[in-house]
């Protein structure tokens, strides 16, 4: 054990241990944004910790062993500037740290630390009522997001990222199951819109028009909604009654489906507002792909074309699909 002095307090320590650990066993406050007691050190240490050694200048309490007859201040006028600067270069490059690393990469932007604290209190329906603020469609999205937000998971630098999508998943399909907090959907407006197009896009501005109080009629030109949903995901990703009962959620708050209409076919912008639309929300879609570039290509069948063909059951002699890959 080495002797040493912090703002005038003898203090023992282990010689393996750094002045922020030794002076946390001791209840003396050091400040610090990315110290761990477990895990390894930062890349990108903070800078808070730093503390003055008498006769050895500032130095970082995180990384500085205790030494034999040491004395150490932490709160000086100087030591408090120091970290006032700290602070203010920190809150420059702020958009990190305000919100949590798993809320910045997600498209649909859902309040993921949110839903997941109500997860672990174990109230399930609040959880989904507060991904549905921003997700209307969580069980179909909860089997094919691409889950940007779980590799910048704070929980890496510990051990593993939370398993995010998979919690989106649960909720949705648990409260399937044992019911769910219907939605509120404010007074009629009067007013009627027309969406052109069944696809995630389209339905979910369908559902959020329709909470507003809106009168809201989705066309779309094929028998079923759904879009890429159903049509362009294969059934062992994304199953079809998955699908179905989560469309019909949607569609049953009210909100009318006319299916095999085709815009400017079966009906015109024109014939929208001269039916009382009030205004037209076009979604029909992104299907077109990007090509490879190579000579014949155009000759072969798209991969996205097979499967809408295969998800409506245009292919012929489908049987002699099955057994190969």
């Amino acid at each position: 054990m080495v002797r040493f002095w912090v703002n005038g307090k003898e203090i023992y320590a282990d010689p393996s241990e750094t002045i922020l650990q030794a002076c946390k066993k001791e209840g003396i406050e050091i400040p610090s944004l990315c110290y761990l007691s477990f895990g390894p050190r930062a890349n990108n240490p903070c800078g808070l910790c730093v503390v003055e050694i008498e006769g050895k200048g500032i130095v970082r309490a995180c990384e500085t062993l205790v030494e034999e007859g040491i004395k150490i201040n932490t709160d000086t006028p100087e030591i408090k500037e120091i970290r006032r600067k700290i602070l203010e270069e920190l809150v420059v490059n702020h958009y990190g740290d305000c919100k949590a690393p798993c809320h910045t990469p997600c498209p649909g932007g859902l309040n993921i630390q949110g839903y997941i604290g109500l997860i672990a209190k174990g109230d399930f329906k609040a959880a989904l009522a507060l991904i549905k603020e921003k997700l209307p469609l969580p069980a179909c999205v909860g089997r094919v997001c691409p889950r940007f937000c779980e590799p910048v998971c704070r929980r890496v630098l510990i051990d593993s990222p939370v398993a995010i999508n998979n919690l989106k998943r649960f909720v949705a399909d648990y409260c399937y199951e044992h019911g769910e907090s219907p939605p509120k959907i404010k007074p009629p407006k009067g007013k009627k819109v027309a969406i052109i197009g069944a696809g995630p896009a389209g339905l979910s501005c369908a559902y959020f028009l329709r909470l507003e109080g809106y009168e809201v009629v989705i066309f779309d030109r094929e028998e079923k909604p759904g879009g890429m949903l159903r049509y362009g995901i294969p059934s062992f990703k994304l199953p079809k009654d998955v699908v179905d009962r989560e469309v019909s959620s949607i569609l049953n708050l009210g909100i009318e489906f006319r299916p095999k209409m085709t815009w400017g076919k079966d009906f015109t912008l024109k014939d929208l507002f001269d039916e009382g639309f009030k205004a037209v929300f076009i979604a029909t879609g992104a299907r077109k792909e990007r090509l490879l570039g190579f000579p014949g290509e155009e000759l072969a069948e798209s991969g996205l074309s097979f499967l809408f063909k295969f998800n409506k059951g245009e292919i012929e002699n489908i049987e002699a699909f099955k057994g190969k890959k």
